[in-house]
């Protein structure tokens, strides 16, 4: 173990000196690392890594490179975060969308000057470039329905012949860990993981590396701001009209997770929408029926819709055999300046209504940030990240 231990020790050191790939330096660095045999090849739980030293021991350095960049990304891509709802619907799925996902992302960034080599039984196929892990998985959800598969296509020894990288097929080679980390160690990585992915960009370009697009596209949240809105609603709904899942015992780590307590009592959803008339148009509509999709799903006792500005302009109540008719009558009211403030004072006015969580759409030109008592999650239409409560961007 100890000589398995050292060898990806150097293999960190080596990756962290590459100028191509010094940009996931800091990520790499953040969370911890350890060797244990209580996984069978390597897993992460976003934050930190585990490698198998049976797994590892016979890897060329080039494939423990690549073994250790996955894991890596995995992370600075905050996917065990971002894909639960995905995890939820299809776990075997969405863990090999988010495999071919970083598998392209990472043969794409090595170019061909085999810095790195993919290991047998990842998951490769050049179709997926450019694709995100939601597209990547509906389209394997279709493929399932064919009866097709994913593996591309191989010359006759079942080799690549795309850029001359083996194409993987099956379920990968890693494992991941979904449950470990709780809501509050989840808001604070997500922080850190940003912070991280920075200061590696500025090292990378002191280096004079090869930055990958993507870099910019894991800042500005381009990571489906859809499927981070409904992983947030859905993780503190869930809590209350469904069996919640205790964290993974790292020893039965491959025999995935088990169900624990369940509880009915199911609130309300607040909507405060920024009335300043710079969200307003195709983003409004698009975020409202991504909501209306999520309460579907969830079944809240009902929506609240809060137009503020510098005060609480007007208030839409929808009751839960309302909330299929939220698109059709929504009615924007107020239109001048910004302060969030009166959002928070309105819900503790209110809070015999029993708000699960409060989501704001907002450019993030306020006055003030307010603290709310409940989980809170701003939808952005800038790069502005609020400093209390989790911020995604959304794209129109």
């Amino acid at each position: 173990m100890d000589s398995v231990t050292k060898q990806i020790k150097r293999q960190y050191i080596s990756i962290m000196g590459q100028a191509d790939w010094a940009w996931l330096g800091g990520v790499m660095c953040f969370g911890k690392w350890e060797v244990s045999d209580v996984v069978p090849t390597a897993a992460t739980n976003g934050k930190d890594v585990y490698y198998n030293p049976e797994f590892c021991k016979d890897l060329s350095e080039a494939e423990l490179r690549f073994l250790i960049l996955h894991e890596s990304m995995h992370k600075a891509a905050r996917h065990l975060q971002i894909y639960k709802n995905l995890h939820k619907q299809d776990a075997q799925r969405c863990n090999a969308a988010c495999d071919y996902w970083i598998n392209g992302e990472l043969i794409k960034q090595d170019d061909g000057k085999r810095y790195v080599r993919m290991i047998d039984g990842g998951l490769f196929n050049p179709k997926y470039y450019g694709k995100t892990v939601v597209e990547i998985f509906k389209d394997l959800e279709n493929q399932q329905k064919k009866g097709g598969c994913q593996t591309g296509d191989k010359d006759g020894q079942g080799n690549s012949i795309t850029e001359g990288y083996p194409q993987g097929g099956g379920e990968g080679f890693d494992e991941h860990d979904w449950d470990s980390l709780s809501p509050e160690e989840k808001e604070t990585l997500a922080k850190d993981i940003e912070l991280a992915i920075r200061q590696g960009r500025q090292l990378a370009g002191k280096m004079e590396g090869n930055k990958p697009r993507m870099i910019d596209g894991l800042l500005e949240g381009k990571v489906d701001w859809r499927a981070e809105l409904a992983e947030f609603i859905k993780q503190v709904m869930n809590g209350r009209d469904e069996s919640s899942w205790s964290k993974m015992n790292r020893r039965m780590f491959h025999m995935g997770n088990f169900p624990g307590s369940v509880s009915t009592s199911v609130g309300r959803i607040a909507i405060a929408i920024d009335t300043s008339g710079s969200i307003w148009g195709e983003v409004l509509a698009q975020f409202m029926g991504e909501v209306k999709k999520l309460c579907a799903e969830v079944r809240p006792a009902g929506l609240d819709v809060i137009w503020w500005d510098t005060q609480v302009c007007g208030v839409q109540s929808f009751e839960q055999d309302q909330l299929d008719n939220v698109t059709d009558i929504l009615k924007a009211q107020g239109g001048g300046g910004t302060d969030p403030q009166c959002v928070a004072v309105w819900l503790q006015e209110n809070k015999a209504k029993n708000h699960e969580c409060v989501v704001l759409l907002s450019d993030g030109y306020v006055s003030s940030w307010p603290v709310f008592n409940i989980p809170s999650l701003w939808a952005m239409t800038t790069n502005i990240v609020a400093p209390h409560g989790k911020t995604v961007m959304i794209q129109e």
